[in-house]
Order: C-alpha cells, then structure tokens, then sequence
C-alpha cells in the first residue's frame, strides 16, 4: 500500500531538520521482454509536429515487473493520430482488449489495471548537468496472444501461506472459487439492475477479500475510483496486501495523516474513523468513488458509516459479512437494497471449503441465569463474575481436550483472561494471553502461528480480522445471544490447513431461563425446532458429534413431523373444493425450507405483494390472498420458474394428486404427475383398484 500525504508549498525542511525516508535508487532494467501493468492513465494533448497535427494523447504510467520482482516505472505517450494507429492497436491486443482482424472501439476506462508483456529498451540520455544518464522506454508492445500470459482477469501466484483462501492454480495463475465468481457475478447483476446498495454474507474463512480484491479490481478497470471501508487497522492492512497480491494493483491509505484525495491510485482502503470526521470527509468530492466496499458491513448501520455512505450517494455500495445478525437486532435491509449471494458455513463445509465442525460437550453446568442483557448481548462484567467460581473446573476440562491443538479460548474481560491463562500454564498446557493494550501483540500472535504455545487466550479481541488456519479447536466462554458473533468466533479454527481434519468446539452446559443463548446449532441452522434437536444431540452424546450430520438427523426428524401434518392438512383439504393451493403447504409439498422459514429482510421484500405478483401465482395455482409479502412473493415466483426449467410438477398437479393421497408430489417430474391424473381421469377421477396412493413411488 501506497501512503500519500499531501505537503503545502510551507511544508520546508530547517537546515537540521529530520529525515525521516531513506529514498530510493533509481533500477533501470537491461533490454529484454518484461510483464506491464497500467497503473495510471491521463488525457492530455499533443502540441503537433510536421508529420502529425495538434491531436489527444493518453499518458500511460506502466509497473513493469522483472522475474526476481524489481519493478520500474516507465511513461509512455498514446498519440491518437492515424499515423500511430499501429501502436495504439499494438497497445489494445497487448492487454488483450482487441482481437486480431477486428475493428475496436477504443474504452480507454478499462485500461487502469490491465496487464500485458512489452519490450524494453535501455535509452541514454545527456542531463542538464552533462552527465549520461539512462532509463527505460517502451520499444513495442506485445501481442496478448503470443504473450505466454493468461487472462488478465484471473490472478497472479499465491504463495503457499495465503493457499487457505484461494488453494488452486491453473495455468501459473490464481482462479476463484466456484462460489467466488458467483459472488462477483451477483453484485454485478445487483448494481446493473440498479439495486445499488447490495450484500454479500459468506461465512467466515470462505475468502471475502479475495472478492473486495476481484469486484475493486473490475470496478478500476471501468475507470472508477473504489474506495474499501473497514472499522480495525487489521483489516486494513489485510485488504490492502491481498488486493495487491491477488490484482497486483496498489492501493492508498486514508487514515490519520496518510491522505488519499488526489492520488493517482484509484483504490483508497480507508479507515471509518478517519473518513467519518465531518472536516475530513467534506473535502472529498460526492461524486470522488463510484464505488464503495464495506468490509465487516454489519457495522456500516452505524452513525459514522451512515455519514459516510450517505456523503457519497451516487456510488455502487457493497457490504461484505460472515454476520449479518446485530446485537442491537437492527436489520441490514434497513439500509441495503439486497442480498446479491450469501454462502453459509453449512454449504462450504459440504463443499470442502471449510473443515468439519464436531463440537464437544462438557459435562459441566455454568450458571448464567443472573447476568443482565446490555446493548443486546449478555454483560461482559456479568459474565465474567458468573465464570469466576468455574475457571478451576474448566481449566481442568480444557487440559483433557487440548493438549494436541491449537486452541484460541474467548473469555468476556481481559482480567479473566490472563487469569485463565496462568491457570492453564500451572497445568502444564502452554498458553499466552493477547488484548487490544498488549505491547507485544503481533509478537505473541507470530509465536502463536509458529506453534511455540498451545492455547491462546483473549478477550474478544480476535472474532475479526485474524487468520490462523492451525487452530483446531475453540473454547467459547463469552457466551452471546448475537448469532453473527458466535459464527465470528467460531470461524477462527474452520478455515482449510494441511493435516487439519477438523475443528474441536468445547461446549458447555449453561444454565440460564433464556431461551436466546447462541449454541452450536447456532452455526447449521435458523429453523427454532431443527436448532433445538441438534443442541439436545450434542447434550446427550458423551463423544464429539459432527453438527452438520447432527443437522441432517434433525432435519429427517423435522420434515416427518411436517409430513404428518401435512398429511393431516391434506386430509382436511378433501373437504373443501379449493382448485388453488396455499403457498406454506407448497413449500412444505416441495420440501423448501427457506420458503417455509421464510422471513422479509429488506425494505422491499416487508412491502405488499404486486398485483402482477399475485396475477402470475393465482395463475400458476398459488393462492393469492395467504402470499403475505413482496418478498415472498418473489421468492415463489422464482422457485416456479427455476421448478418449471426442471421439468418438476406443477402447485395445481401437487394439489390435485395430494388431494387423493399422493405424497411427496412436489418431487415428482411434471410428466409423471401429467400421467397419474390422467389415469385417474380416464378412470371417472377414481385411483385405480391397486394403486395405493401413499406408498406410490414414481
């Protein structure tokens, strides 16, 4: 990252001032064929020569980068005059941007950020002083299709400690994830539909700044300055290393006295402390980013993000979380206009992206009932003195548990911390403590990646912006009732390492009359009743249970449940001559949970249906009056149509054959359902002697 501080024409230095850089020799790069990127564009003018009229010019800033990773600057002129034409289509098939024997239309807002392969020359040139000096100047470009490079949209090299986040390489080159490039792809069809206000919630360790890296990258090559917000210096500074490693673009910091306004660089990583000051944000420009990414955007329903979002009101805007859920249960459709993809822990853990999770219950009962609820979540100070006549036991439990993984505990104050900490060192388990005042901290954090120490202990310091793929278990003794939190703390130890199977969590049995404490549920599953049945397996199990299998059993459960009733409704339903059916028995028909647990998030969704919503569902045999909002709406819409590409049956075939018994229509392919009731139909709508419509299989 690029640290730019505006000086005044006064900023003059005494004759025994203080230097405080050590400048910088200048690299001149011997002859030869090199990798380029743009990194800045300006339009100018060409005065004219005798060959060649008064004309624009584009000035080309170009990083040019050698195999041991020295890197020069090199100017070059675009004349835009028919005589350069070849240099100008030279320049547009190096970055790949023409393709040979076709004309182009020349987009200049795609250059900033594109990569090539140019020839070098070494050029000598006589200084005003005399002296013969050199520097470097663009011979040609290189055709983008003999270059030997790949796309410029994909990645460059990862090194072997960042595999975690993006772990294959194809070609030389990083590719996204599956879900990575739906990601992308979603935020993109949000702002060109003109939601511009859209989220992306995907759970911890799954790679979120790879994306910020990817969209910040797209929205720069579009000729748009993109700024990237976060809350914690580490973020910070995490953003600005992975979008130079994962676009090789730079980026520049606004935060305290480093001032991004006026940078040639167009990708800003800010601090919303800084930028939230009303003097410091009044001096950019509303119209200064087209683009703006909030990391951590469960935060950005704050006063000072609010300020700054709304200064800046004519941008794109992306939050990116792994916790939609607040403490305070504000919504983020409060101020987002949508959700462009969500990837939750369940799915990348089924996909391979996230270790398993087998939590572990200790028989040991932590009474909690008497702590206070403050800003939505139980009192640290609470908790802390509720944990105090526990620490011995616990700490004992913890030395059974953890003595082969590393292990970060969360404890609710920094006192019980280091507390806790000496107790599990007088048991012979290594351990260290680290909070937001420790002066060694980035010192104990390295030790603690080196494998130096066993179990590391904090007071909420680490739920965001740290990464340590080793951890393998977690110790969560700062119980909460905010769901994001608990995932947050959680996804410290799910993230993918070498010889990690899987990750430890230590639960324990707290005793408390409220019936919000998060569990390990917490992390599969919303549904009240399938959350319920995963705690009470974990409780009644002496041995480490899987949740995700946990969720599946409880899911099984769940949906015979349903079945009987739905069985039971069915029944009911023979007595009434509804040729429509109601959207909750459609949903539980199809075994679509999320239309059954479904609940309205953004401002549009809360809103009544459309009347040409309720047209296409009463058309398609839905009963208009019971599709309570737009949200749903939409939401059923889309489940037909995809249904109909599928080829499955139909809400009126479902109703029909449900009608006579039929189970599990929903499943059935459109066909099949079309064929049963015409056989009943041909039969004077009678079920044939034989077929027996609950155990019919199709």
């Amino acid at each position: 990252m690029s640290e730019t501080t505006n000086y005044g024409l006064n900023d003059t230095l005494d004759w025994n001032g203080t230097l405080e850089s050590d400048g910088s020799e200048f690299t001149v790069l011997p002859e030869g064929d090199y990798v380029y990127e743009v990194v800045n564009m300006e339009r100018g003018s060409f005065p004219g020569s005798e060959k060649m009229g008064k004309c624009n010019k584009a000035t080309l800033t170009l990083r040019v980068t050698d195999d041991t990773g020295n890197t020069v600057q090199v100017f070059d002129d675009l004349i835009l005059h028919k005589r350069m034409e070849w240099k100008l289509s030279q320049f547009f098939l190096s970055v790949g941007l023409k393709k040979r024997g076709e004309p182009l239309v020349m987009d200049w807002n795609k250059v900033i950020g594109a990569k090539g392969k140019v020839h070098i020359t070494v050029n000598k040139y006589t200084a005003k002083d005399g002296s013969t000096r050199e520097n470097n100047k663009v011979s040609r470009y290189i055709d983008y299709d003999r270059s030997g490079l790949t796309p410029q949209d994909k990645f460059m090299q990862v090194p072997d400690e960042l595999s975690d986040e993006l772990p294959f390489v194809q070609g030389g080159a990083m590719v996204l994830r599956p879900y990575q490039i739906e990601a992308c792809k979603a935020t993109h069809v949000e702002w060109d539909g003109g939601r511009h206000k859209t989220l992306i919630n995907q759970a911890t360790g799954t790679g979120k700044t790879v994306e910020i890296a990817q969209i910040a990258s797209d929205q720069v090559k579009k000729g748009e300055k993109v700024l990237v917000l976060a809350h914690r210096e580490e973020l910070l500074m995490q953003a600005a290393d992975k979008i130079k490693l994962f676009t090789g673009l730079d980026s520049v910091l606004e935060k305290a006295e480093s001032r991004s306004l006026g940078s040639f660089l167009p990708i800003t990583v800010g601090s919303i402390q800084t930028l939230g000051q009303e003097r410091r944000l009044s001096e950019f420009p509303k119209d200064y980013f087209g683009t703006i990414i909030c990391d951590e955007a469960h935060h950005s329903l704050s006063d000072t993000y609010q300020r700054v979002l709304t200064h800046f009101d004519n941008a794109n805007i992306l939050g990116v979380t792994a916790t939609p859920d607040r403490g305070d249960k504000r919504n983020l459709g409060e101020f987002y206009d949508s959700m462009a993809y969500e990837y939750t822990m369940s799915q990348a853990i089924r996909d391979g992206w996230l270790v398993p999770i087998k939590a572990q219950m200790i028989p040991l009962e932590l009474n909690i009932s008497n702590v206070k609820v403050s800003n939505g979540d139980y009192s640290g100070n609470d908790i802390g003195c509720a944990l105090e006549p526990y620490l011995e036991q616990i700490a004992d439990e913890i030395t059974k548990y953890c003595k082969d993984r590393r292990t970060i505990v969360f404890l609710p104050l920094i006192a019980t911390s280091r507390k806790f900490c000496e107790m599990l060192n007088a048991r012979g388990l290594s351990a260290a403590e680290v909070n937001g005042g420790s002066e060694d901290r980035n010192q104990i954090l390295g030790a603690f990646e080196r494998g130096e120490f066993k179990v590391l202990c904090n007071s909420m310091l680490l739920t965001e912006g740290y990464d340590n793929p080793a951890v393998d278990c977690v110790v969560v003794l700062r119980p909460t009732r905010v769901r994001g939190l608990y995932q947050q703390m959680v996804g410290r130890g799910t993230r993918l390492f070498p010889g990690k199977e899987d990750l430890l969590l230590l639960d324990f049995l707290w005793h408390t009359e409220r019936h919000d404490l998060c569990r390990p549920s917490s992390l599969v599953s919303k549904d009240e009743k399938i959350a319920q049945m995963i705690d009470e397996q974990v409780e009644g199990n002496d041995e480490e249970v899987d949740i995700l299998q946990a969720e599946e059993k409880a899911e099984r459960d769940v949906l015979a449940e349903r079945e009987e009733a739905l069985a039971r409704e069915l029944e009911a339903m023979r007595k009434r001559q509804r040729k429509l059916v109601d959207p909750l028995q459609y949903a539980m028909s199809i075994a679509a949970e999320d239309l059954v647990n479904y609940t309205p998030e953004f401002a549009w969704e809360m809103g009544p249906a459309t009347s040409a919503q309720l047209k296409f569902l009463e058309k398609r045999g839905i009963v208009p009056e019971s599709v309570g909002n737009c949200g749903m709406a939409s939401l059923l819409i889309g489940r037909l149509k995809r249904r109909q590409q599928e080829g499955l049956a139909t809400p009126k075939q479902i109703r029909c054959l449900e009608r006579y018994g039929f189970r599990k229509v929903g499943t059935w392919k459109f066909d099949k359902a079309a064929e049963i009731i015409s056989i009943i139909s041909n039969n004077q709508w009678q079920v044939p002697y034989g077929m027996r419509p609950a155990l019919f299989v199709p």
